[in-house]
């Protein structure tokens, strides 16, 4: 996985049109810092707030060792549907003390979510 930097003020337009990043030029492979080349994508859910939508994720591939790498947008985390930003304000409230139910309520999603992250 390759996590591609998104600026906060471009997060709401890759949103709306539905795909994070592509390759950017000069893309290197974190396992063999051999040259990145494109290889699709797949569509997974992000979610803020009460809105989902389907968001289309590039993948690469390395040319030297053959290995393919998804290029997640920095507003998103691995295996989690809620937008870091949200993620991350939960886990804030955590490390004051308040507990995984307040961060829940403050974040409008179930309790065992808030207790995942």
């Amino acid at each position: 996985m390759v996590i591609v930097g998104v600026r906060e003020s471009e997060v709401e337009s890759a949103l709306k049109r539905g795909a994070g990043p592509g390759l950017p030029a000069g893309a290197r492979c974190p396992s063999c810092s051999g040259e990145l080349g494109r290889w699709g994508s797949y569509r997974r859910w992000a979610r803020r707030g009460e809105e989902t939508r389907r968001l289309r994720i590039a993948r690469a591939i390395c040319h030297a060792c053959g290995r393919t790498h998804a290029l997640l947008p920095s507003f998103l985390y691995a295996r989690r549907m809620d937008l870091a930003e949200l993620i991350l304000g939960a886990l804030e409230m955590a490390a004051r003390g308040r507990g995984h139910r307040p961060a829940a309520a403050r974040a409008g999603v179930p309790e065992a979510t808030a207790r995942g992250w």
